[in-house]
């Protein structure tokens, strides 16, 4: 009861709080909202009207208030933690990097229902420089089309070794054309283009401008079916793209070992999560099936209806072929669980053997029953 009246509180307050900063005539958003992503997206759902305006408000609000945290090597695939973690420390020591800003960015939109992403790649600077280190940054889809959103630069710029805060809304809602003359991402799905151009094409284009990476790549069709994927498939589906698209660099080449490991990490996921729901339908089976039995060497006693009987054997042989079939996605299991794996395969197929011994049985004791039944 105490939650929903803090929940309940905060709805009311998020209708009457719409706050304009006098000296930059620019929105902000009350600071009792602004300690975790649900309260950020409710407070612009109940003030702002479309989905521009919410993340126009999102990103000026993130562009003033957070700072960028110098000496922070940007981190990759697998040297992560939690993301919810990291957007919590942002949240509320208000300093990060690239990283953070953009999974806030990204779940503060998705809460609100707006498509986002968080994109990783790298940047060049205005004289054409790569730069060093990875970054990161964000699409978004808008009223139907996909934009670019990089709060990290909006926010300002490294000067002598500081951070020097300077709010900027060039890099709010750009189109791909504009934001591929300094943003190259790892993956090129996320170029929002037909033709995306090869990582030479972006490194050196006086001398590969024309390059693309061919064929024709339907950016649209490519993001529903990465949003439909696990983990898994969408790296090894990012493994394939990014060899796909010319020659790596150094930075793109640290992306590739990274996920690589990334795709050992999530197969064994995959395999153990299938292990594990393929032995509960192997249980659930096994212990219909022991019931049968059980009733069978009782000789049948106490007289049961028939298709009460037939109930426990239909149930045995539905999570027998649930955890079969599940099974069958497994392959290439790595060798931490291979031996388990074996193990269960060898277990299902004995539980199949054993079920048919049961419908033996079982057809030999209520023949004349299921004749009836027949009729």
């Amino acid at each position: 009861m105490k939650r929903a009246f803090i929940l309940l509180y905060f709805f009311i307050l998020a209708f009457t709080s719409k706050a304009v900063e006098p000296q930059t005539n620019q929105p902000i958003i009350p600071d009792e909202y602004t300690h975790s992503v649900d309260s950020l997206a409710l407070y612009l759902e109940c003030n702002c009207d479309t989905e521009e305006e919410k993340l126009k408000t999102l990103y000026i609000w993130m562009t003033h208030t957070f700072r960028y945290r110098m000496f922070e090597a940007f981190v990759a695939g697998n040297q992560r933690e939690g993301e919810e973690k990291e957007i919590q420390v942002l949240l509320d020591k208000r300093t990060g990097v690239c990283r953070d800003f953009s999974l806030l960015f990204k779940y503060v939109a998705q809460a609100m229902d707006i498509p986002a992403f968080f994109v990783e790649g790298y940047t060049k600077d205005s004289q054409g420089y790569i730069q060093r280190e990875a970054h990161a940054w964000n699409v978004a889809k808008v009223n139907g089309k996909w934009y670019n959103y990089d709060t990290t630069y909006g926010m300002g710029y490294a000067r002598n070794n500081e951070f020097v805060s300077r709010p900027t809304m060039e890099q709010y809602m750009v189109s791909s054309s504009e934001f591929m003359k300094t943003h190259m991402p790892f993956d090129p799905i996320w170029q929002l283009a037909e033709h995306p151009k090869t990582y030479q094409a972006f490194d050196q284009p006086t001398e590969h401008g024309k390059e693309v990476y061919q064929p024709l790549f339907n950016y649209n069709d490519s993001i529903i079916a990465y949003s439909k994927q696990n983990k898994y498939q969408q790296s090894l589906a990012l493994q394939d793209r990014i060899l796909h698209n010319g020659t790596a660099n150094a930075l793109v080449q640290y992306l590739l070992d990274v996920n690589g490991s990334n795709i050992k990490v999530h197969h064994h996921n995959v395999v153990y999560e299938s292990y594990k729901e393929s032995m509960k339908y192997y249980s659930q089976g096994w212990d219909e099936m022991k019931l049968f039995n059980r009733y069978k060497l009782a000789n049948f006693r106490p007289k049961k209806n028939v298709l009460e009987v037939k109930a426990w054997l239909d149930s045995a042989q539905a999570n027998y072929e649930k955890a079969k079939q599940v099974m069958i996605g497994v392959s290439n299991p790595p060798e931490t669980i291979s031996k388990a794996v074996g193990n269960l395969n060898r277990y299902i197929d004995e539980l199949h053997t054993l079920i048919d011994q049961q419908w033996a049985a079982f057809n030999e004791h209520y023949k004349k029953e299921l004749k009836k039944l027949k009729k």
